[in-house]
């Protein structure tokens, strides 16, 4: 584990987050947005990425982004709790008296599609009011875990976008992937069906992109891997296409890893 590195990200976050709320707390709601897309874009200083399989893809549709769910706060947390009472965080039952950075575990994915004229818009469970509000116009879609409506929430955020230059994200596992193994390995979680459900109900292409962090240098390792069209999975079961998923991020995965545990 990088001592330096984290430290370095905890201030950065840190720094990030008092400017989040100071924003929220002034209806500046266009202030938060355009902070989130500078942070991407400054986070590569203190976190590079390595992308391999990088293609230019399709301006002419949305799509559906998928990966597999690297557990933040293994890498950076702010746990001060006069921090966390600065910032108006008021814990719930299912929150703790923390902040693990979301920006963290999706910045290579929202850089990767920014950089090709796209806006992603990560599907991700509530957790504490102010949060939630940051997140939001960020332009995540935030569902309640406990929602019955899931689907419905997911279709409507859909629905009312323009039908190009937007991606939507899912983490199907739903929890951090079962990691470290070791310092590069990792072991996925069984996929949801969330994701499929929205491509069929949209007819969206699926891109699967398979995400590695090497702790040693603090730097992600990404692969990412072929679309997948609407035609080539319509007529497949949803456990059959499952699977094929499954095996594509965590064969990108263990490709990746290879290349950095050789460095």
């Amino acid at each position: 584990m990088n001592s330096d590195k984290r430290e370095q990200l905890r201030v950065f976050f840190t720094k990030f987050y008092e400017k989040s709320f100071k924003l929220l707390d002034d209806k500046d709601y266009d202030g938060i947005f355009d902070l989130y897309y500078q942070t991407i874009e400054d986070l590569e200083a203190l976190v590079p990425v390595k992308y391999t399989g990088v293609r230019k893809i399709s301006q002419n549709t949305n799509y559906i982004v998928i990966a597999n769910h690297i557990a933040t706060p293994s890498l950076v947390l702010i746990d001060d709790p006069n921090k966390i009472k600065e910032f108006g965080i008021v814990p719930t039952t299912l929150y703790f008296h923390a902040i693990s950075p979301f920006i963290l575990r999706h910045y290579p994915i929202a850089k990767y599609m920014y950089d090709q004229d796209f806006l992603i818009h990560t599907v991700s469970y509530a957790t504490v009011r102010r949060l939630d509000a940051v997140r939001r116009y960020w332009g995540n879609i935030v569902i309640d875990k406990r929602s019955t409506n899931k689907m419905k929430r997911i279709a409507t955020f859909i629905q009312a976008l323009p039908s190009t230059h937007h991606a939507i994200v899912f983490f199907p596992e739903g929890a951090d992937s079962h990691y470290f193994l070791d310092d590069t390995n990792y072991g996925l979680v069984p996929f949801k069906s969330g994701f499929l459900r929205t491509a069929r109900m949209f007819k969206l292409p699926i891109l699967p992109i398979s995400l590695t962090f090497d702790r040693r240098e603090y730097a992600y390792h990404v692969k990412v891997n072929e679309i997948v069209n609407y035609k080539d999975y319509r007529n497949l079961s949803d456990d059959t296409f499952i699977h094929k998923m499954e095996h594509a991020i965590a064969s990108g995965m263990r490709e990746v890893q290879r290349a950095f545990k050789s460095d």
